[in-house]
């Protein structure tokens, strides 16, 4: 594809935690999250055979402030004995015509690239599509041995290329059992501390000779 047809993105790979973004003077998107990535298509907006100009105007607060003043986990789906397991994605879909969204379940290349699993459900149009997928007896995830799969989610339809999409999984499950933090049932022990760095001029844009003193110093 040629430069001047390809799409100009914008991307952010964090901001505490609103803003608005303006290219050219143009508003383009609003973001809000707790230093998610998010990316902005500035194509239609940005000057190709010229300077532009970037605004962002960010927010100390946003009405998930106090939501999400907080650490938090995502877990895995295991059975109660910790060896089966279930993958269950909800897509959100924008389609113009009915199609296939489609879910496979691979070994990584390093592991082989073997197909452990694949499901598929019918769209009609926008809307969410909830799959689900058995896993039998996968390798599980821990600190110590972090085993990752990958996942594709594949929207197809008969008149159209599929788009797809690939992350890297693990299967895990963390609880508190007897008041100990177990993954995958073993107790675990946690070491270190939650530490929030911030700079008095760069906010969470530590740099690191400042980390390196403020190390230094509190030693």
């Amino acid at each position: 594809m040629a430069i001047l047809e390809s799409q100009l993105w914008l991307r952010f790979d964090g901001v505490d935690s609103a803003y608005y973004v303006w290219v050219n003077k143009v508003l383009v998107e609003y973001a809000q999250g707790s230093r998610n990535t998010s990316e902005f298509d500035a194509t239609e907006h940005a000057h190709r055979d010229g300077p532009n100009e970037v605004w962002v105007r960010v927010y100390q607060w946003w009405d998930g402030t106090y939501i999400k003043d907080q650490d938090q986990w995502w877990l895995s789906n295991l059975d109660a004995q910790y060896r089966n397991a279930t993958l269950q994605p909800t897509v959100d879909v924008l389609a113009k015509q009915s199609g296939t969204v489609a879910l496979n379940l691979y070994e990584l290349s390093k592991n082989g690239g073997a197909v452990i699993g694949a499901t598929e459900a019918t769209v009609t149009g926008d809307g969410k599509v909830e799959l689900s997928l058995g896993v039998q007896e996968p390798q599980k995830w821990t600190a110590e041995t972090p085993y990752l799969y990958q996942v594709e989610l594949s929207l197809q339809n008969p008149s159209g290329k599929p788009y797809t999409v690939q992350q890297r999984i693990g299967f895990r499950k963390v609880e508190l059992i007897n008041e100990l933090m177990t993954v995958n049932g073993v107790p675990i022990q946690l070491r270190g501390v939650n530490r929030h760095e911030h700079h008095p001029l760069f906010g969470r844009a530590v740099p690191m000779e400042f980390i390196k003193r403020d190390r230094h110093e509190g030693t």
